[in-house]
């Protein structure tokens, strides 16, 4: 019986980091569209919000997200602050409340 012959490909070190930065481009993508259009989609069906309302959530997430790129604010903050103020808190990716 022959042996099944397997492909071999050559690419250079610029070709797989380029495959890389596709593949993380697009997982980024994907989380980046599943983490914005879930809470859009809730805040339009729970809460009742429009588009101007909702253009605003995006222009306050934008503007935090900008502010935790720059340093000025990290995710152990907003953990903190969130707990402290309302008693959500997350463990373990879950919510639990006080």
């Amino acid at each position: 019986m022959k042996k099944k012959k397997v492909a071999t490909y050559n690419l250079t070190w610029e070709q797989i980091e380029n495959i890389k930065l596709k593949a993380t481009s697009e997982a980024m993508d994907f989380a980046f569209r599943q983490m914005m259009l879930l809470p859009l989609m809730v805040l339009r069906d729970h809460y009742g919000f429009g588009a101007k309302r909702l253009e605003d959530y995006i222009d306050h997430v934008a503007d935090m997200l900008d502010s935790y790129n720059k340093g000025y604010l990290n995710l152990d903050d907003i953990e903190i602050t969130l707990e402290e103020e309302t008693g959500i808190k997350v463990i373990n990716g879950d919510f639990k409340r006080k």
